[in-house]
């Protein structure tokens, strides 16, 4: 730690475009620092220079229950958030579910400047069979996309500037996060002034909950994600053309029905509110 103020201070003068990343305590639970990574950067001798605070994470799915506010606390003064490699153990293939909620704990956070590397990029079918969640998987003579590769491009291409607070909703009414929870974030993207919902049912159940977001109907475009229940045992299993997408009215005045198992977002057009 006293060393990073001399490094910092050559890097920067030497290229001062550069961002500068610090990483965190690497481990799991049974790190007694675990469950604040962010302990020791009062050890720094200086965070004037350090641009990003690089956190990793590696635990099961159960973890998000837990831990769905956990950004939400940070100090607003001091380095940007950043999520370089995420390992969520869990019972495949929620995993990238779980992944999608986690997105969800930076998005909701879009203060501390959040970035996050999703992976792995590629595996070789001919060698994981169908595990690991990769965006493409590959043999010898093609590559092809998968539904993790999706999920992340349903956040990638659907930001917002403007947070709007969002409460969870479990199935049975109580406040526990679980697997019956449909977790949320919504905001407004300022330049096309659409209205962006985005929810994540993991239950086996469809989940039929009712919207507030302030109007009766809208035009909207919805894209539905939605996951499998068994990891794929044949390459057109693993395959994915993309979300199921619908364009047209939606009835706020109704509940809205989310699918086993699946991410959604919805973009509600401003000019089209009705």
């Amino acid at each position: 730690y006293d060393r990073y103020k001399k490094f910092s201070a050559a890097i920067k003068d030497r290229y001062p475009q550069l961002k500068l990343v610090a990483n965190s305590i690497v481990g799991n639970r049974k790190n007694g620092d675990w469950e604040n990574k962010r302990k020791r950067l009062s050890e720094f001798d200086t965070l004037c220079q350090m641009d990003y605070f690089d956190e990793h994470y590696y635990d099961s799915g159960d973890w998000i229950f837990e831990n769905f506010d956990r950004f939400d606390d940070y100090d607003r003064i001091g380095p940007g958030l950043m999520c370089l490699e995420l390992g969520l153990h869990s019972s495949q293939p929620s995993d990238i579910l779980y992944e999608s909620i986690f997105l969800m704990m930076l998005e909701k956070n879009g203060d501390l400047h959040p970035v996050f590397a999703g992976r792995p990029l590629m595996r070789n079918w001919d060698y994981v069979n169908g595990e690991l969640n990769p965006f493409y998987y590959h043999t010898n003579s093609e590559s092809w996309k998968t539904i993790h590769y999706y999920a992340k491009k349903l956040f990638r291409d659907n930001q917002f500037d403007q947070m709007f607070p969002t409460s969870c909703c479990r199935l049975d009414g109580k406040v526990l996060m679980d697997e019956e929870t449909l977790f949320s974030t919504a905001g407004k993207d300022s330049v096309t002034k659409d209205l962006i919902i985005k929810t994540v049912n993991l239950s086996q159940y469809s989940i039929k909950a009712h919207i507030d977001a302030g109007i009766s109907q809208a035009q909207a475009d919805i894209f539905t994600l939605r996951n499998t229940d068994y990891l794929p045992q044949i390459v057109e299993d693993s395959k994915c053309s993309g979300p199921d997408v619908y364009q047209g009215l939606i009835d706020f005045t109704k509940p809205y029905t989310f699918l086993a198992r699946s991410l959604t977002v919805m973009r509600i057009h401003e000019s089209i509110i009705i």
